[in-house]
This record gives structure tokens, sequence and C-alpha cells, in this order.
């Protein structure tokens, strides 16, 4: 099919780095396959200042769907000349979060419409009207491409579908194009947190604060350096409590620390790169501070990250809070995990083909 139009939709709008990244990186692939005319960006949050300009230097129809209400989205749907709606990035099928969008979906496939998924990913799933969903919305997707072999696992366990691959994480290309420019000026210790409340209770929340405490302090000393502690939101959505909430707490400790919320994905990056120390929660800010080499300690709240780790060479080098029976806050386990440089050369290899696996099925 020659000159088609898609529309790329996900998580976007909303200061989140991994799926702003996830776009960027997107869209760049994209405008590398020569049977793509055009491409339509959908965007459910309001916060744009995190592209930096980058969707209208790529020439990008910006679609605001967050002033959209149902009827108007219907008639985008049924009525503009897309051939292809393309969700990019996240984990979209698990119990607490995702469902793979299935109502919207339901309504492009009702409409006659296409739909695929592209760096996406499957958590813990087992509520049967999630699983229901999820499984309608695999099987009835042009292609999904899982962002990790775990995930593609499980969905071709779901689903009969013959289109589901894998391929890396699009944020490597992103991290890729980017980093050669960094230079690294090493002030912070960083802290990337999110909200937790439907995966933790609030008395595990209190050990962990507490152990981060006792690690920033053994940083300090082991390593004989004063400097600020910057926690940083990337999420306007869900973050920004939780980093008033971890300040506070610090503060309670006689740990003073800066709550900040970088304007673009490109000053988020470089505060991380520029971290002696980074302390996360979220699974793209630890990609970041590993692909950077920089000192990190994650909390893993979902198989995603684990899975992260496995690509990486760094299996179990992680704080697990999602398994009660593999909590380890010891200062010997965050050693161990900031001993290890992360391996990326697997990673990096199987990303080289996305590109011929898109142009051949899209």
């Amino acid at each position: 099919m020659k000159g088609i139009n898609i529309a790329v939709l996900g998580y976007y709008g909303a200061n989140n780095i991994g799926d702003d990244m996830a776009l960027i990186s997107l869209i760049d692939i994209l405008r590398k396959i020569n049977k793509i005319k055009g491409i339509y960006v959908l965007i459910p949050n309001r916060y744009l200042d995190s592209y930096e300009g980058d969707l209208e230097k790529y020439g990008c129809n910006i679609v605001k769907w967050y002033e959209m209400n149902k009827i108007q989205k219907i008639k985008f749907i049924l009525f503009e000349n897309i051939h292809l709606y393309l969700w990019g990035g996240g984990t979209i099928f698990t119990n607490e979060e995702g469902d793979g969008n299935y109502k919207m979906f339901k309504i492009i496939k009702f409409l006659r419409k296409k739909y695929a998924f592209i760096s996406v990913g499957i958590g813990k799933l087992s509520l049967e009207g999630r699983l229901k969903k999820s499984k309608w919305v695999i099987d009835n997707s042009s292609f999904s491409i899982f962002r990790d072999l775990n995930s593609l696992s499980k969905a071709k366990k779901m689903s009969s579908n013959n289109g589901l691959f894998y391929s890396p994480d699009i944020v490597y290309n992103y991290l890729k194009e980017c980093h050669e420019k960094l230079t690294s000026n090493k002030r912070y210790i960083s802290i990337t947190w999110r909200n937790l409340e439907k995966y933790i209770d609030t008395k595990l929340e209190i050990r962990i604060m507490n152990y981060i405490c006792e690690v920033i302090n053994s940083y300090f000393l082991k390593n004989n350096i004063v400097c600020d502690i910057l926690i940083l939101t990337f999420d306007k959505n869900i973050d920004m409590v939780d980093g008033d909430k971890l300040k506070k707490y610090l503060g309670s400790r006689g740990i003073g620390s800066k709550v900040y919320s970088p304007k673009n994905i490109k000053e988020g990056i470089e505060i991380i790169n520029d971290s002696f120390f980074h302390i996360s929660s979220r699974l793209h800010t630890s990609f970041i501070s590993e692909f950077l080499s920089v000192d990190t300690l994650t909390f893993s709240y979902s198989p995603k990250i684990d899975y992260l780790y496995e690509q990486i060479k760094k299996k179990e080098l992680f704080i697990n809070i999602h398994d009660a029976k593999k909590i380890e806050l010891t200062l010997e386990k965050y050693e161990k995990c900031v001993n290890k440089n992360a391996d990326f050369l697997a990673l990096d290899n199987d990303y080289k083909k996305i590109l011929s696996l898109l142009d051949l099925i899209v």
C-alpha cells in the first residue's frame, strides 16, 4: 500500500519521560518508512512542553485528543483518512492499570479501521475481566510488537494472532541518538519516584523510605561527597504528591532535598546524567541511568522492570518490591546493585531489526 497515513497514540502529553521518549523515537522510525505519507499524533494529556518542538520539526499533525468529546473522536476515526492506529509504548496490559485501551480499540474495530501496537509490555495479568479484554485487543490487532520476550511469550499463550513479534524498547533509539551529545558534570543524587499506592501498602512504603535514607547516608559517607538531592517528578498526573511525600520523609530524617519537575525530556536526561547516584522506581529512568553508566538503585514494582534487568545482564540486581518474599533491604544488596555495569550489546543487536520489521508489516 502506497502513501498511507498512520495515527500514533499512547500515554502522551503528561510529561512522562518514558512515553515521551517512545513517541519521539517512534516518529523518527516511522519517517524512515517510505510508504508512510502522513503521521498524526493523538495527544490525550495537555502538557505538550516536554516535546521541545520535536513534533512540529518532524512534520506531524498534532491532534489534541484531550479537547475532543466522544462524538468528535468517533467522527475523527470514521472520516479521517487513517490507515492504521498505532499505539506506541507502555505496559498497557496489567491488573492494576490497563486492558490495552479496550474501549477505544473496540470502537476502532467496529468502524472497520485497523490498529496495532509497538513497544508494549504485559505486566501482572490474572484478573478474569482484564484477561478477557486484553485477549480480545491482542487477537484483533493487525500486529503487536512487544518490548521484551517475556511479554511476547505471555501474549502467545493468550492469543493465536500470527502477527506477534519482539523488538527491544524503542526508547533505546532516543538514548542512542542523544547520549553522544551529553557531557557529565556530577552534582546530584537524583530520585525518580512514581506513585505506588496500587502496588504496595503503607507499611512497606515506610520501610522503603527508611531504606532510601539509609542508602543515601551510606553513599555520602563511602564516597565522601556532599551534593544536592533532587526528587524528580516525571508524570504530572500521578507523581507530584509522592515527590512531596518523599521530600517530607527525607526531611524528617535530616536529609534535605528538592522536588523538581524537568521541563522536557532533554533536561530530565541531563539531570540523571549529572547524578553521582540515581534511585529509581520508574522503568525508563532506570533505563536511562543504566544506559549512561550512572550508579543506579532500582526498586521494581512490576515484572517489566525485572525484564529490563534481564535484558541488560543485571538479573536480580535491583530491589524487588512486587514479591514480598524477595524484598531484601540491606546495604549489601544496594552495593551489589551499583557495582556492576549494565550490558546493552544483546539489546543493541536486536534493536537493529526494528526498521525492517516495521517496513514489512505496516
